[in-house]
């Protein structure tokens, strides 16, 4: 296998077309070798509304949510963690933290885990959404 060496691409790679170079996951996605654009705190935040998920919030993190970490001189320097199986995973950096906690949220959707706000729906069928409190 040949050795990829572009900068722009990301550091986790996987064999090619069969021959072929190695090449990014995000070129196997493809999402091409950049990074996506970074979405904004408002933008992640209708997002997640616009999806019915809850950011969660920790008021024990220094970013305001939880799973969501904070590094040092990196222009995406929050970091979304999650584990699976006893491992830690990071599941990437982003510009803002609600962005990371965006992340966090749909990973749990997928996985089935239940948000905050679902499980208070789920225990008082009579608690209305969001949505259904800003209408009243």
């Amino acid at each position: 296998h040949e050795r990829h060496t572009d900068t722009n691409s990301v550091a986790m790679m996987m064999p090619g077309p069969p021959g072929g170079a190695l090449i990014s996951v995000q070129e196997a996605l493809g999402l091409g070798p950049e990074p996506p654009k970074p979405v904004t705190a408002e933008e992640a935040e209708a997002a997640a509304e616009a999806e019915d998920l809850t950011l969660a919030l920790s008021d024990k993190s220094a970013t305001g949510f939880k799973s969501v970490g904070k590094i040092k001189n990196s222009a995406r320097p929050y970091v979304a963690r999650a584990s699976c199986n006893g491992h830690a995973l990071v599941l990437g950096c982003f510009a803002t933290p609600q962005e990371a906690a965006l992340v966090i949220a749909r990973r749990a959707a997928v996985e089935g885990v239940a948000t905050p706000l679902r499980r208070a729906l789920a225990k008082d069928e009579h608690a209305m959404s969001s949505q259904e409190a800003e209408a009243t």
